[in-house]
């Protein structure tokens, strides 16, 4: 869920009595799943912005002040008191792109070896050594690697799995990217009894890490090459019996040719639409 701007006249409608604005989140209308909201690009003028030099595919969340919302009784374990600086500009961030916006990838990958993981509800994180520096990060900035991690996850993953040490013995300038999840965070989807960290399987083992779920390793299948079919597989994946997975995690092998994209269950967004 995410909140939008109040100072922005444009998002007025979304006020209640009280000029409260209201959350924006997964709605069904019509028997359709709705996520987002559709706005003229001219709403970027509000701040300053020319929406004549926007080019498709910009990202301008940061531009329009979209916030995520997180309930009171999680904000202190994503939310540190010393937040460093903005997120290291020589890795990418933990975002795969949905596959309904790429879905020409997917006759990219006919024929190729690829791995299909389970995605995890939680909250990402990266844990960066380089040139002998050790930074934790949450999505878009560096934490605070003093904080004790009684309330900072991120932290509080690194000490628990020693991920500093474990990656200076590994003996080079290394990024780990995955997920946290546990008790506290986005409701905890995995009924899971305490925080976990789970990782890439090429070096998690090395790292001694945890992994996500792995469901299928081998050529990409021929039924695989809808949009549609790639959704209907991933409704069909649970965290448990009745509690339907957030989606799928597809990635080739090849690391010269790297594609990798997220199938998120329209299922699992369906039923927890009300509960998040």
């Amino acid at each position: 869920m995410s909140i939008l701007d109040k100072s922005n006249p444009e998002f007025d409608f979304l006020k209640d009595k009280n000029g409260k604005i209201k959350r924006l989140k997964s709605k069904t209308i019509h028997d359709v799943l709705s996520q987002g909201l559709v706005t003229e690009v001219n709403v970027v003028k509000y701040y300053g912005a020319d929406p004549a030099k926007l080019k498709e595919g910009d990202d301008v969340s940061e531009l329009l002040k979209v916030k995520k919302f997180v309930k009171k009784e999680e904000a202190a374990g994503y939310t540190s008191a010393k937040l460093g600086e903005p997120f290291p500009d020589y890795l990418p961030k933990t975002d795969e792109e949905a596959i309904q916006n790429i879905p020409k990838t997917l006759s990219k990958l006919v024929g190729e070896e690829v791995v299909v993981t389970r995605k995890e509800d939680g909250t990402s994180c990266t844990y960066v050594l380089r040139d002998d520096q050790f930074l934790i990060c949450s999505r878009n900035r560096i934490r605070d690697n003093e904080e004790d991690g009684k309330s900072d996850w991120y932290v509080k993953m690194a000490k628990k799995f020693d991920v500093e040490k474990n990656m200076r013995a590994y003996g080079m300038n290394i990024g780990v990217q995955g997920e946290i999840v546990g008790p506290g965070i986005n409701k905890n989807m995995l009924g899971l009894k305490e925080a976990t960290y789970d990782e890439c399987e090429e070096i998690r083992k090395e790292l001694i890490l945890n992994s996500v779920p792995l469901l299928y390793k081998g050529k990409f299948k021929e039924e695989w090459n809808t949009v549609d079919n790639m959704m209907a597989y991933a409704e069909s994946i649970q965290y448990y019996e009745g509690a339907c997975a957030e989606g799928i995690v597809v990635k080739n092998i090849d690391p010269l040719r790297r594609i990798s994209f997220k199938v998120v269950s329209n299922r699992y967004l369906s039923q927890f639409k009300h509960k998040r």
